[in-house]
C-alpha cells in the first residue's frame, strides 16, 4: 500500500491544491492528514470557519480524490489549532465513507493495515485548547488564558487554560489508555516525540513531547507520523528517525510548498521519500 502523509496545512488553499496534485502524482492509496489542516481564526469566527471548511474544501478534496484515484483510504486526527465544534463534520464525512477519524481507542483497519491516532499537543501559546494536554502530570503550563468548545451551549468558553489543563487527563495518561494494535501498524500523532530532533522551532527550543517518545519506545508502531513543528526538519537537517523498528517521521511543512512523504508499507525505511508536487511530475 502506497501510503501520502502530510500535516498541518492550516486551510491553505494553495497547499490543498498541491497535496490533491501530489496524491494523484504518486497513485496513492492510502492518504493521512496529521492535523492543524483547518484555518485559523478567533473563537468568535471558529465555528463557522472550521465547519465551513471542513465541510467543504477538505470535502471537495477527498471526492476529488476518490473519482481520479477509485478506492482511496483517508485517515486524519486534529491539532492543537482544531477545536471540537469541527467534530460533528468529520463525523459527517465518515459517514460518507471519505474519511476515517482517529483516535487513541479507535483502531481503523486498511487491509492488514492498523491505525492509531492521537490528535493532541503540550501546552502552546495558541488560543484554542480543546486538543492540549499536559504531557505528563505535574507538568506546569505558562499559557494561562484560552477557550474550550461546549457543545451542550453551542458556544467556546474562556478558560484559566492553567487550571483546566489539570483537570483532564495527560498526554501520558491518554497514550496508556491505547490497547494492543496487529501490525503492522501506524500511530498518527500531532506533537513529535521529544528526543529526536524533530520537534525543534526556529528560536532552537525542542518542544516534542515525552510522551509520545516513551510510547513509541514501549509499544514500537512500525511507523510514527508527526506535524506540529513546521520549521523542524529545516532546523535540524532530520525529519525521519529509528528508533527500534519504529520509523519516526516528521516531514515540516512549508508556506508557499506542501511538505509530504510518501513510503510503501511493505517497506516503510526503504521506501521513505520526502516529496513535493515538483519532483513527481
Amino acid at each position: 500500500m502506497r501510503i501520502l502523509f502530510t500535516s498541518d496545512l492550516h486551510g491553505q488553499r494553495h497547499l490543498y491544491d498541491q497535496l490533491a496534485e501530489l496524491a494523484v502524482a504518486v497513485r496513492a492509496e492510502g492518504l493521512i492528514l496529521g492535523g492543524d489542516m483547518l484555518p485559523d481564526s478567533g473563537p468568535d469566527e471558529a465555528e463557522a470557519v472550521q465547519v465551513g471548511y471542513m465541510s467543504t474544501v477538505v470535502r471537495d478534496l477527498l471526492v476529488r480524490l476518490r473519482d481520479e484515484l477509485g478506492p482511496l483510504r483517508t485517515a486524519m486526527i486534529f491539532g492543537n489549532h482544531e477545536a471540537r465544534c469541527a467534530e460533528p463534520a468529520v463525523a459527517r464525512l465518515e459517514d460518507e465513507g471519505l474519511v476515517t477519524f482517529l483516535g487513541p481507542n479507535k483502531v481503523a483497519t486498511w487491509g492488514e493495515v492498523s491505525l492509531v491516532g492521537y490528535s493532541c499537543a503540550p501546552p502552546c501559546p495558541y488560543w484554542a485548547k480543546d486538543y492540549e494536554r499536559l504531557d505528563r502530570r505535574g507538568d506546569e503550563n505558562t499559557f494561562d488564558e484560552g477557550y474550550v468548545w461546549e457543545a451542550g451551549a453551542g458556544r467556546f468558553r474562556r478558560v484559566n487554560a492553567v487550571e483546566h489543563l489539570r483537570t483532564v487527563t495527560t498526554m501520558e495518561e491518554d497514550l496508556a489508555s491505547v490497547g494492543p494494535v496487529e501490525r503492522p501498524w501506524i500511530l498518527v500523532a500531532h506533537s513529535p516525540p521529544a528526543g529526536l530532533q524533530l520537534d525543534r522551532l526556529a528560536c532552537g527550543l525542542n518542544v516534542g513531547s515525552e510522551a509520545v517518545a516513551a510510547f513509541i519506545r514501549r509499544r514500537q508502531p512500525d511507523v510514527s507520523l508527526h506535524g506540529h513543528v513546521h520549521e523542524a526538519p529545516q532546523m535540524t537537517g532530520q525529519y525521519r528517525q529509528q528508533v527500534g523498528r519504529t520509523l519516526v517521521v516528521n516531514p515540516g511543512q512549508g508556506e508557499q510548498e506542501l511538505a509530504a512523504v510518501h513510503f510503501s508499507m511493505a517497506d516503510p525505511a526503504g521506501t521513505l521519500t520526502a516529496c513535493n508536487v515538483a519532483c513527481c511530475r
